[in-house]
């Protein structure tokens, strides 16, 4: 999933250096993820970032990351088991 810094070549400056903030931005909210999955509060997880448990959630969502659909639930919270029994 981690980048090589580059960007497609047929890119302007201005729009290469959006893509690549672009791209730093989405790996770094699935670092945030996978914490969030080992059992970090979403404040827990904002702390180490530097950054509130709000936006945390924001880029949860603008990432299309799982926390996305309706009802999800983190693991560990009891309940998750009716999220899982509808989605299977």
């Amino acid at each position: 999933m981690r980048s090589d810094g580059g960007s497609p070549p047929h890119l302007t400056p201005k729009e290469r250096h959006r893509w690549q903030r672009r791209r730093a931005r989405a790996e770094r909210t699935e670092d945030m993820y996978q914490a969030y999955l080992r059992g970090m509060t979403l404040a827990e997880v904002g702390a180490l970032y530097g950054i509130g448990r709000e936006r945390v959630r924001q880029l949860f969502y603008m990432e299309f990351l799982p926390t996305r659909q309706h009802g999800w639930h983190p693991p560990g919270d009891p309940r998750r088991d009716d999220y899982l029994a509808r989605r299977s």
